[in-house]
Formats: structure tokens, C-alpha cells, sequence
């Protein structure tokens, strides 16, 4: 969904999706399991297990890089 928002969304739309490629790629993933883990819930106020906050980290962090993958793929398939 992220894929199609930046290929074929608004300008808004591009630049949020851009935006969170480039803020979760950038950050070490030791960083962002930290972030996760202990920072989510004290601004969530929601409490969950380790293995629960590793499974959102990676998540958010593949999810980065597999809407770079789709976005290339739709990219090629455009000007073929």
C-alpha cells in the first residue's frame, strides 16, 4: 500500500511515505528496538512483551525496505 501511495499518491502522500523510508532506514534497528521497547509505552502508556515489541520493530523496519523494493518494481514495470 505504501508502494503504490508514493508511486502514484499526492504530493502529501509521496512525502510522508518518503519520509518514513528514509527516518526507519537511517536509524540503527538496535535503536529502534530500544525506541520501541522503551519508549512506546511510556508515550502509549501500553505495555507489551519483548518478543510483541521486536515483532513491531522489525515490521516497521522491513516494512522500510520492501516499499523501496515494490516502489523500484512498479518503477520498471511503468517504463517497460
Amino acid at each position: 500500500m505504501l508502494a503504490l501511495l508514493h508511486v502514484s499518491g499526492g504530493r502529501l502522500a509521496r512525502t510522508l511515505v518518503a519520509g518514513y523510508v528514509e527516518a526507519i532506514r537511517n536509524v540503527p534497528l538496535i535503536l529502534l528496538v530500544y525506541l520501541v521497547f522503551y519508549g512506546l509505552p511510556t508515550i502509549v502508556h501500553v505495555h507489551y512483551s519483548a518478543v510483541a515489541s521486536f515483532v513491531v520493530t522489525l515490521s516497521l523496519y522491513s516494512g522500510a525496505y520492501l516499499v523501496e523494493t515494490f516502489r523500484s518494481g512498479l518503477a520498471a514495470i511503468r517504463a517497460a
